[in-house]
């Protein structure tokens, strides 16, 4: 038996790194394909790769994550073992010519070329089938399905993905309107902007919802039920977000009915910044602004957005006042990276929110009598320190998160109740890679949660 041909195609893991991805079908003496062999090979980046052909006879390797400084990569084949078969190296060939049949360089930003198509989905499909081999190659990396890159292809779980061109499409300004139209997602609010609201997957109970913003855990925990404030989520600077649906949520916590993994915008290499103004009915505006810069190994991003509204009244039992409930929403949001090597990655992220939300129905202080001149300010304060090293067939990613909620309830001006409360997390998350059949990921959480309604200790 010996290879019939190479086909190579890459991948986008983020702004930093990319994966180069090698089919291999290989065929016995007569021409026709070998189902249940064994395929060897090294990558120039020093990985040795193992998988086992298909039905079809092909089998497919990767590289592992790739710095973008380096612009190719070179796979080998070593050696091929089957039951029955021998390996006949010097019978290598290539169908379309672009290999000699036991090395291959798989260029940065390479698409499959035309032809060399196996019956493998390369596309952004969410079902995998038989790929259009003309089409684009840059295969979608997914993160939230196992808590570490993997081709979309290899996951057997139900993933949406939103990228900043849909959402720029869209032109919602808050992240729930977003997730409204996701399917196998309900959301449920009391009102407009800012009310309180509910993201509910798959049919789960709102506070089992996971949100995770640039690896943090945003949940609020000043209540008796831990759940993300999803209205309080602007979507300007968000590059990218990756629903999880159903039970493998379980990677995030017993309790995690579905995960929302929501990635900011990362900068480019360069200078450079961004300056948006909108406006609508109600008398909302949104003024936004975002800067950033990428200097050989150190990034870093500062965004900013400003939200207001006037918002309507919502409340039919609101016949005194008959006022608009408006709401305010001011975030900022930091990013510094630094890639100490091409194995070490250090990076600092930052998220501050700050907003005032008027409702309807609440108590007077003095004499706990029904009014409609109720406000909130909801104030969460965010951030996550976290180190990523590779190790050949290992990945570590040892990070420190830490959020702050704490939100204030006042009835005709006068305060009325508060609650605060505190989420630290020290996460170790580790994998490795025994070729493109074995993927192991393992890790550990220390969670400890902290909430003050000013009637007991914390």
């Amino acid at each position: 038996m010996n290879v019939a041909d190479l086909e190579g195609t890459s991948a986008i893991v983020n702004k930093r790194k990319w994966m180069a991805h090698v089919t291999v079908l290989v065929q016995d003496a007569g021409g026709a394909t070998v189902p249940n062999a064994t395929v060897q090979g090294t990558w120039s980046n020093g990985l040795v790769s193992t998988a086992a052909t298909d039905s079809n006879g092909v089998a497919t390797v990767n590289s592992g994550n790739v710095d973008n400084s380096v612009g190719s990569v070179t796979f080998t084949v070593t050696n091929i073992t089957h039951g029955t078969l021998t390996y006949e190296p010097g019978d290598n060939g290539d169908l379309d010519g672009d290999s000699d049949g036991t090395t291959i360089t798989v260029m940065q930003g390479q698409a499959l070329m035309a032809g060399g198509d196996h019956g493998i989905a390369f596309g952004n499909d969410l079902t995998p089938g038989v790929a259009n081999a003309t089409e684009s190659a840059l295969e979608e990396i997914i993160v939230t399905s196992s808590r570490v890159p993997m081709p979309l292809r290899q996951i057997g779980t139900s993933v949406s993905v939103v990228n900043a061109d849909e959402i720029q499409q869209l032109g919602f300004n808050s992240l729930q309107e977003i997730m409204r139209i996701q399917p196998g997602i309900s959301v449920t609010n009391t009102g407009g902007a800012g009310k309180a609201t509910s993201l509910r997957i798959r049919g789960e109970e709102g506070y089992r919802t996971r949100v995770r913003l640039d690896g943090i855990d945003i949940s609020d925990t000043s209540g008796t039920q831990v759940a993300p404030r999803i209205e309080q989520l602007l979507s300007s600077g968000i590059d990218r977000i990756e629903v999880l649906r159903g039970p493998q949520g379980l990677m995030y916590g017993a309790d995690a009915g579905g995960v929302v993994n929501i990635t900011s915008v990362r900068p480019d290499q360069g200078f450079g910044g961004e300056l948006s103004a909108e406006g609508g009915r109600y008398g909302t505006s949104q003024l936004a602004a975002r800067v950033g810069a990428g200097i050989n190994s150190v990034d870093m991003q500062l965004g900013v957005v400003d939200f207001e509204t006037d918002g309507f009244n919502a409340t039919s039992t609101d016949t005194d006042l008959r006022d608009d409930d408006g709401y305010e929403n001011t975030t900022l949001h930091g990013l510094l990276g630094w890639d100490v090597t091409d194995l070490l990655r250090l990076e600092l992220v930052g998220h501050d929110i700050d907003s005032d939300n008027e409702y309807d129905d609440c108590l007077t202080v003095d004499d706990f009598s029904p009014t409609n001149v109720c406000t909130d300010d909801f104030e969460q304060q965010s951030w996550r320190v976290a180190a990523d090293l590779e190790m050949g067939r290992f990945t570590h990613q040892l990070a420190y998160s830490e959020n702050e909620t704490d939100r204030q309830f006042f009835s005709e001006g006068e305060p009325a109740f508060g609650f605060d409360g505190s989420l630290e997390k020290i996460t170790y998350l580790g994998s490795f890679s025994g070729g493109d059949a074995l993927r192991l990921v393992y890790g550990v959480d220390l969670e400890t949660q902290t909430m003050n309604d000013g009637t007991f200790d914390e």
